[in-house]
């Protein structure tokens, strides 16, 4: 066996493209452009053994779970090749391989990398269809998301001069502070004009660069949870699920709000004072393209 990988980034939260990944109703969907009607039987718990079963032919796989971060990462160790729907065993074909699959998710976009022995005899077959596998995972997650709502958002602070309507690269943001993490929401003059009233009256937050650390991969500088930043944080998660928003990762959300800023396109030092009184509206999909950034508003407070 050699093995192979393969990778797709998807428009949906980690959370959702496992979901997409181990459902029973959307794992058939996927895993059946592989081989037609394959379903998994068992519970995916780290030190179970799961069968991958062929409807059409009823070959398939038992594989233990040999490690498995719930939401993030899993790793399967073939342990026999069966026939007659797992009932009986049939000459080595995967026997001894593995394969896994992993998550990492950075600004709403997740990358689902899929790693694997496979048999000499099915390294073509896999090179066409793992793919289109993949690809049917991106639709199923993509469209999972997007039958309640259109378009995503953050809420962020520019430390550098931007404009409204302008794009940028997903690889390129400008220097900034997350202030609410990346959210869906049906986005009416309503929810603007409370954004609006709130920083019209809302304090200033001052806080400070207090240490270098990693989100994931990400290099960042964490922020001083100040008490004028945390309220802030509060008050606009408040108002966006007041008009029905939905955080891609509510765990970063409120009690597991983090703030900080990312390490790119400026400096900062540890030290530094931070004063956050304005804040913009950033639409991670603009015209349908999820490697785009636009900056829809940046809210100011009205001083007449």
């Amino acid at each position: 066996m050699n093995k192979m990988q393969f990778q797709v980034e998807i428009q949906a939260p980690k959370r959702k493209v496992w979901d997409t990944l181990w459902q029973d109703e959307t794992f058939r969907e996927w895993a059946g452009v592989i081989d037609t009607g394959t379903y998994m039987k068992g519970e995916l718990k780290e030190g179970n053994e799961i069968e991958f079963i062929s409807a059409e032919n009823g070959y398939g796989v038992t594989s233990l779970v040999a490690k498995l971060i719930p939401g993030e990462f899993v790793t399967l160790k073939h342990q026999a090749d069966t026939q007659d729907h797992g009932t009986g065993e049939r000459k080595d074909e995967w026997t001894g391989g593995e394969e896994s699959y992993s998550l990492t998710e950075k600004e709403g976009v997740t990358t689902l990398t899929f790693i694997s022995d496979v048999p000499l005899e099915l390294e073509e077959y896999f090179e066409i269809n793992y793919p289109k596998a993949l690809d049917r995972v991106k639709e199923l997650a993509e469209r999972v998301l997007s039958t309640t709502y259109s378009q995503k958002y953050t809420i962020v602070q520019f430390f550098q001069s931007v404009d409204e309507g302008e794009d940028f690269n997903m690889h390129d943001w400008p220097l900034h502070a997350t202030l609410a993490d990346v959210f869906a929401v049906h986005r009416t003059d309503a929810l603007m004009a409370d954004l609006q009233a709130f920083v019209d009256t809302q304090p200033l937050a001052v806080t400070y660069v207090e240490s270098e650390s990693t989100l994931g991969e990400v290099p960042v500088w964490l922020l001083k949870e100040s008490k004028e930043l945390r309220e802030m944080h509060l008050a606009i998660a408040d108002i966006l699920e007041k008009h029905g928003a939905v955080f891609n990762s509510p765990e970063f959300t409120r009690e597991g709000y983090l703030p900080h800023v990312t390490k790119k396109n400026g400096e900062m030092h540890i030290g530094d004072e931070i004063v956050v009184n304005i804040f913009s509206l950033v639409d991670m999909f603009p015209a349908g393209d999820w490697q785009e950034r636009r900056i829809i508003k940046t809210f100011v407070p009205d001083t007449k």
